[in-house]
């Protein structure tokens, strides 16, 4: 192949392919293969995936570290005013089992479940809750109760029921020296 020759020698000398005939090359491409939609599917899926991972990483990382946010004041303080109730009822008061005790006739709205609502001086309620089980002890039947208010108050206004209300400083609120008599 010394410079001279055909165009066809020349595309033989720089083909790899000079035993075939340049009219069969087009034939001689290779077929697209059967699943090569399967492939791209499956390439698509796994890109997703990996988004989707990385998505999730991020969520999962940030939920440990919040975004800094501005620091609420501090609430008021608050503490539960703790305290005993005495129904002093004789004949007014009914026993039921292991020792319970409940009012009758005039008396008949002290029970257990009845409402303790306790005011600040100027008569803003700051809380309300219930009276426990009572005790009887011979013609007394005695209740606790705990209110959760807010502390810095000079005084508490302590009521059972509707029957009045009785003024203790935050100092006895607080140690628990909150007592109230009815009755006899």
């Amino acid at each position: 192949m010394g410079g001279t020759g055909t165009l066809g020698d020349l595309f033989r000398m720089t083909t790899p392919t000079d035993h075939v005939p340049v009219e069969n090359l087009a034939m001689q491409q290779p077929a697209p293969p059967a699943n090569r939609g399967l492939k791209i599917a499956l390439a698509a899926a796994g890109v997703v995936i990996a988004c989707l991972a990385t998505a999730l990483g991020v969520v999962v990382s940030n939920s440990d570290n919040p975004p800094p946010q501005a620091s609420a004041p501090p609430g008021p303080q608050r503490f539960t005013l703790r305290g005993t109730f005495e129904l002093h009822a004789g004949s007014s008061m009914t026993r039921g089992s292991g020792n319970t005790c409940a009012g009758t006739g005039g008396y008949s709205d002290i029970a257990s479940g009845t409402s303790v609502t306790v005011y600040d001086g100027s008569g803003t309620v700051l809380g309300v809750d219930y009276l426990g089980t009572p005790l009887a002890v011979g013609s007394i039947c005695t209740f606790q109760f705990g209110v959760a208010v807010t502390a810095g108050h000079d005084y508490y206004q302590v009521e059972v029921s509707h029957r009045g209300k009785i003024t203790v400083t935050e100092a006895d609120a607080k140690a628990g020296k909150v007592s109230a008599t009815l009755g006899n």
